[in-house]
């Protein structure tokens, strides 16, 4: 009987199985598109540079316990910023990314010499590599809190949304305000939602209770429901 039943739920995951991969699709088409996907270019930029930072990160070399320290200070000092490092960097560069793997490659190929100088020559002026290459050098991000072809600043959006194209030399600069909030500087709670709480710098609303209908709320609780749901009162 247990044979039967075990046959039986055998049948029944291959089935399910079979359905979820179609036959005759290749089941790393998925992985494929992922590696050929073209992000946009301070995006780009920024996975290889997180790449890189990865890569710092795994040839680390620290300082074992009981050894010559003197010794030890030298060589790891030397090593930190050695072409052999950097070398072994490189060489596992991008193999951790998954969308825009291909363009990733490429764009390690084609700022390989602007990231050999920084590696030699501005690593203690300019630590931040995505600051320095891809903000300064390369030219398609901006710092955070600025936006568009000649990084202006963002406007506040009163702490309650993102100004489109934050970060990068894209967008208009205009606020886009977080679930609940409303106006051109994301200053005014949106449709069922109640000033929680406002003052000359911030503002927080709150979802309106669950009985109010709509036209929103003037509190907290279902006594400050502007209309009653079916069945509140």
């Amino acid at each position: 009987m247990r044979r039967t039943v075990l046959s039986v739920l055998l049948l029944v995951s291959a089935a399910v199985v079979g359905a979820d991969v179609p036959s005759g699709v290749p089941t790393n088409v998925k992985k494929e598109r992922q590696r050929a996907e073209k992000l946009p270019p301070c995006k780009a930029c920024t996975v290889l540079v997180n790449s890189f930072r990865e890569g710092m990160k795994r040839t680390e070399r620290s300082k074992h316990e009981g050894g010559d320290a003197a010794w030890e200070e030298e060589r790891l000092g030397s090593y930190k910023t050695s072409e052999l490092r950097l070398i072994e960097i490189q060489e596992r560069l991008c193999q951790d990314v998954g969308r825009g793997e291909d363009q990733c490659h490429q764009l390690a190929e084609d700022y390989e010499s602007r990231i050999e100088e920084w590696w030699k020559q501005h690593q203690n002026d300019h630590p931040d590599l995505h600051r320095w290459l891809c903000v300064d050098e390369a030219q398609v991000c901006c710092p955070d809190g600025f936006f568009g072809p000649t990084c202006e600043p963002c406007p506040s959006c009163f702490g309650n949304g993102k100004c489109k194209g934050n970060g990068t030399r894209k967008g208009n600069g205009k606020c886009s305000c977080d679930e609940g909030y409303d106006g051109e500087n994301c200053d005014r709670c949106g449709p069922e939602h109640y000033e929680a709480f406002r003052d000359s710098e911030k503002l927080l609303c709150a979802k309106c209770h669950k009985a109010c209908a709509a036209g929103g709320c003037t509190g907290a609780g279902p006594n400050a429901c502007r209309v009653c749901r079916t069945g509140w009162v």
